[in-house]
């Protein structure tokens, strides 16, 4: 599966973001659809 977190590592935005971010988190939170956007998240 491709997502960010498979893709980032060895890339040239490896070490771009600040360090202490769960792009783990971030990842999940723009893996949502269009049509859920407007909907809240946990």
């Amino acid at each position: 599966m491709i997502n960010f977190m498979n893709t980032v590592k060895g890339s040239y935005v490896e070490g771009f973001y600040p360090e202490g971010w769960d792009m783990e988190r971030v990842d999940a939170c723009c893996s949502h659809s269009p049509e859920e956007i407007l909907e809240r998240q946990a």
